[in-house]
């Protein structure tokens, strides 16, 4: 009798390890092969170039080759999508933004193939940016409060760009609009360098981006930077008032740029992506990269990163319910 006891006791305590071993064996060679970090936007923008210069120090930490491959389309969902199918097994990475894991759920109820709380495991935000207002050169306009008054004198006499239908660039627009109460066109571009490049070229009047995006043509007079959508101002730049300070209190966007793997992927592989992960942000080189774009590194932990996603989630929620946006 005490000899079958013992052996249930054995097996109940090694089928409660099992789960554990196996994802602590899972993690002790990984990295065996090459890994895909998959970005959701064209090349060039920050999504891209911080993604880059972190796949260059994993190769040389891992070993290993790590590929960075561009799949744009659909804001982004396109490439959460083939994520999210991905074997959960750390090997595939997404690059994930608050427009794929915190605005498209509650805009594409009825046609997005995935779920960011179902479908994925966070590894950590990797840095995180407020965006600018930027109007073309040549628009008669000096601040927020010139743009909104601007904005009143008719139904879409101002065109806003972004990246696409259901961007964060986007409901940052619709923010804005329930707040002061004006009706700003938004037109849609596939990529934020494509939505730069038609306020540039005075095809549309103004954009919500980051930094990293408006900065060249900033310095080259094409556009010029009327606020922040920082609840306070940057310290390397005090001369940008914030959106909140020309009396609309309460108004912020914050953007973070991630990293998801498929949900069941094993929390010692998480573990290990994370740590190197951060590591490769620290280098001197990318630190002073993320700051010249007026961005700073985060690398939180998962369960910290699923608290904030939680946060934006609901924040995104409430502004898309109370615009009625609807895009399925």
């Amino acid at each position: 009798m005490r000899r079958r006891f013992l052996m249930s006791v054995g097996a109940a305590a090694a089928a409660t390890t099992a789960p554990a071993v196996w994802a602590q064996s899972a993690a002790a060679g990984f990295p065996s092969r090459p890994v895909r970090i998959v970005v959701p936007y064209p090349p060039g923008a920050l999504t891209d170039i911080i993604p880059r210069m972190v796949a260059e120090r994993l190769r040389e930490t891992w070993g290993q080759p790590v590929v960075v491959e561009n799949r744009p389309g659909g804001s982004g969902r396109v490439a959460a999508d083939h994520v999210a199918n991905a074997a959960p097994d750390g090997y595939t990475i997404l690059v994930g933004l608050p427009d794929q894991l915190a605005i498209a759920p509650q805009l594409y109820k009825n046609t997005a193939r995935f779920d960011p709380t179902r479908d994925f495991a966070p590894v950590t935000i990797m840095l995180r940016q407020a965006f600018v207002l930027v109007v073309r050169d040549g628009l008669p306009v000096a601040n927020v409060a010139d743009y909104v008054a601007l904005a009143r004198t008719g139904s879409g006499v101002v065109k806003l760009a972004s990246w696409g239908e259901g961007s964060a660039g986007h409901v940052a627009l619709e923010l804005l609009k329930s707040m002061a109460g004006v009706d700003v066109l938004h037109v849609p571009y596939r990529g934020a360098q494509a939505a730069i490049n038609a306020v540039a070229g005075g095809e549309v009047d103004s954009m919500i981006t980051g930094y990293s995006t408006a900065g060249p043509f900033v310095k080259s007079g094409r556009i010029r930077i009327l606020a922040t959508t920082a609840a306070t101002r940057h310290a390397d730049r005090p001369d940008i008032p914030t959106i909140a300070e020309a009396g609309y209190p309460g108004y912020e966007v914050q953007s973070w740029y991630a990293l998801v793997v498929p949900k069941a992927t094993p929390r010692a592989v998480i573990d290990v992506i994370r740590r190197d992960v951060v590591a490769a942000l620290q280098a001197p080189e990318i630190l002073e990269r993320i700051r010249s774009y007026n961005a700073e590194f985060v690398g939180n932990t998962p369960d910290e990163f699923a608290t904030l996603l939680a946060r934006d989630t609901e924040k995104w929620s409430r502004v898309i319910r109370d615009a009625n946006i609807r895009l399925d």
